[in-house]
């Protein structure tokens, strides 16, 4: 079962195409899949290894950040004009990925530094309710060697 959700709550799950806690070479490429229960919109946030945050989905090559209930969505897709390159510095990094009922009223710029990422933002809850829609969220971690 890819996403448990409890009484129709919004629920999200995601890994790299090699699975949680994989181990990527310098040069390679990944691929990033996330399902949700729900219809929903969609932020996808790169943390390096540094914790500099960074929104990689949606970005300016892609900016449709809606996705059906039960359709497992790739970014990058197969059709799509960019590719996640891995390279340094290398270690752990994590990508977090946020899944909204309501479209997000703050988008921010894709690939611009963000700052630093808090603990908080990191390790948070799955799941917390919003006034207007449902959010869930989860994070995947992978590292990248020489």
């Amino acid at each position: 079962k890819v996403v448990d959700a409890h009484n129709g709550e919004l629920s999200v799950s995601a890994a790299t195409d090699r699975g949680n806690g994989a181990v990527y070479h310098n040069g390679e490429k990944m691929v990033i899949s996330f399902f949700s229960n729900r219809d929903a919109y969609i932020k996808v946030y790169h943390i390096d290894v540094n914790g500099k945050m960074k929104l990689i989905f949606p970005n300016k090559y892609y900016s449709d950040n809606f996705v059906r209930k039960e359709t497992l969505v790739q970014i990058p897709g197969r059709n799509y004009p960019f590719a996640f390159v891995l390279g340094k510095p290398y270690g752990t990094e994590f990508i977090k990925v946020i899944a909204s009922t309501t479209q997000f009223k703050d988008i921010e710029k894709s690939f611009k530094d963000l700052g630093k990422a808090t603990k908080g933002l990191m390790v948070r809850g799955l799941t917390i309710k919003q006034k207007k829609g449902d959010l869930a969220e989860t994070l995947i971690r992978y590292t990248i060697v020489k």
